[in-house]
């Protein structure tokens, strides 16, 4: 069989709707990630965090809701902040915010050392499973004898159960 004859049984070529995927996958994310980097058409302010630390996050309503358990619902409510231009949630870390939102414009993630645990209880907050797994696994790689007890107690007071037992088969 020709490749031709194989393009027409099967309508494309394995080894090009690859390539293609890719290509347009990273399209895509750019594409995303412009949107978020110049706020035109946004239609919500996420304010995060306090005073000397505050970040300001121009989203748009329809791709959180898209990529974010949290807030579909409260988007999908009669909750007052359903119909907000503007949410603060001035307990949180900017950091850890902008690590999630960078993941819900461009399904990537940057977890490190710094920000794991935090990210891993923000993941925790809006329901974004994928993060809170990939996290959970990260912060298995940190946990030492030095410091099984502390994250031992961070994830039974947080109620992540997977780390939790983790560290207690440490002991």
């Amino acid at each position: 069989m020709s490749q031709e004859d194989n393009l027409s049984s099967t309508g494309s070529s394995p080894d090009i709707a690859v390539d293609t995927k890719i290509s347009l996958t990273d399209e895509f994310r750019n594409d995303m990630l412009r949107l978020f980097t110049q706020p035109i058409l946004s239609d919500l302010t996420l304010v995060v965090g306090e005073k000397k630390n505050l970040v300001r996050f121009k989203v748009h309503k329809a791709i959180l809701a898209a990529r974010c358990q949290y807030f579909f619902s409260l988007f999908h409510s009669t909750m007052q902040d359903s119909n907000a231009t503007e949410l603060t949630f001035p307990q949180h870390n900017p950091a850890d915010w902008k690590v999630l939102v960078d993941f819900i414009y461009t399904a990537k993630v940057n977890i490190n050392n710094e920000n794991a645990f935090g990210v891993l209880k923000l993941s925790d907050e809006l329901d974004i499973t994928s993060i809170k797994e990939k996290c959970i696994e990260y912060v298995k790689d940190l946990v030492t004898d030095d410091n099984v007890l502390d994250v031992f107690e961070e994830s039974r007071y947080h109620s992540f159960k997977e780390l939790h037992a983790f560290c207690r088969g440490m002991f």
